[in-house]
């Protein structure tokens, strides 16, 4: 997904660890420093739960923080790779008009391969199964 947005905007993105102080990092799926993108993916196929969402404000808060404690002007993404799951973040709640006040972007992968989609699908469903199972 990150290689795929670094091809449609031209830019080269790495997942990079960020200091924030002597001890603590902060992980940033997609990075560009010469650029100054920041980019955090989400694979999910279909309509998130609650917890699902709240990750992804997470995301964006983290995102926040990096492009303060590095100045400037920073591109802030949140990709995902299922329309129906970026649906939420982009119109129709008030976390949508926040993000788009903070200057987010939000991105879905147009070209994601179907083997690709089929994989993450297979995926959630054994999550599902297991959560259904009470394993973790």
């Amino acid at each position: 997904m990150i290689q795929e947005l670094g091809k449609e905007i031209n830019c080269a993105l790495t997942k990079e660890p960020i200091q924030v102080d002597n001890q603590k990092f902060l992980e940033i799926d997609g990075y560009s420093e010469s650029a100054h993108v920041l980019c955090e993916a989400y694979a999910h196929i279909g309509k998130l739960k609650g917890a699902q969402r709240q990750k992804v404000l997470t995301d964006a808060i983290k995102m926040l923080y990096v492009a303060k404690l590095r100045g400037g002007y920073w591109r802030k993404i949140l990709l995902f790779a299922d329309d129906e799951a970026a649906q939420p973040f982009k119109n129709g709640t008030w976390y949508a008009e926040a993000i788009k006040k903070f200057g987010f972007e939000i991105r879905v992968v147009e070209k994601l391969k179907d083997e690709i989609r089929k994989k993450l699908e297979k995926a959630q469903k054994r999550q599902k199964m297991q959560n259904i199972g009470g394993r973790t």
